[in-house]
């Protein structure tokens, strides 16, 4: 029987505790085996783990940013985290 390979989902963000950037690897496949992925998808997900590496430092620089002009405010900084995050997927389309 021919095991079937589901998805691998990238993402980025902003540790709120930590206070550090991290990205999130997400995969729905059998734990027992090895990955094992066709080439032109191994280069689709490096460039989905540099494309979330740059996010995460850019929602670090902006959480750090907002925060620190809107008077030291984590709140503000999380806000303006938010809307460039969605300025940033608007963007991507």
């Amino acid at each position: 029987m021919e095991q079937k390979w589901k998805n691998i989902r990238v993402s980025s963000g902003f540790g709120s505790n930590t206070r550090e950037p991290f990205v999130q690897i997400d995969m729905d496949y059998p734990k027992e085996h090895p990955l094992q992925i066709h080439p032109d998808e191994a280069r689709d997900l490096a460039m989905n783990l540099l494309q979330a590496a740059d996010a995460a430092d850019s929602d670090e620089f902006i959480f750090l940013f907002f925060s620190k002009i809107m008077g030291g405010s984590d709140n503000a900084g999380a806000k303006s985290l938010i809307e460039f995050r969605k300025f940033r997927d608007e963007r991507r389309g």
